[in-house]
């Protein structure tokens, strides 16, 4: 990484022991890596279309995981269930949660989520109250991606 390029990400994130925080919304990421895929997704709106179709990835992987679940039909089979995963890390999860029992717990409640995103989620609607406003009508949504798709349906059927 050159000199610029080093001073430009310094101003960007703060490393917090192992975690790195984007410095426009507070987002925390375990590399950087990841930080730096968050920033062009998010802040500078990067987006990777299917051709097949009108989705848009936020990651190249993303599109590709999406053409091989969706338009190749790659799926992922439990060996102990009728569950079928579209990507390895879901069935991992899928296993871990139902299989296995695993569960991440609150420490505020009694809530058990079955993923450590779920968790987060949990905590930043129900502890700390976040919501996401619709802006043209009173609607207010506890998670950014229930309002795009409240948005995009509304979109679509008028």
């Amino acid at each position: 990484m050159n000199k610029t390029k080093s001073k430009e990400m310094t101003d960007i994130l703060v490393e917090i022991g192992r975690k790195y925080n984007c410095k426009e919304c507070g987002k925390q990421m375990s590399n950087m890596s990841n930080l730096n895929a968050h920033i062009r997704a998010t802040h500078e709106g990067v987006k990777y279309p299917c051709q097949q179709c009108l989705y848009q990835a936020t990651a190249k992987g993303h599109l590709d995981q999406h053409r091989r679940s969706v338009h190749e039909g790659m799926k992922y089979p439990c060996q102990q269930c009728l569950y079928q995963a579209t990507t390895k890390g879901s069935l991992d999860q899928h296993r871990r949660s139902v299989h296995e029992g695993m569960k991440y717990p609150c420490g505020q409640c009694e809530y058990q989520a079955t993923t450590k995103g779920s968790l987060d989620m949990h905590r930043r609607s129900v502890h700390e109250g976040i919501r996401y406003p619709c802006g043209q009508c009173e609607y207010q949504a506890t998670q950014k991606g229930r309002l795009e798709d409240r948005k995009s349906t509304r979109l679509n059927s008028s």
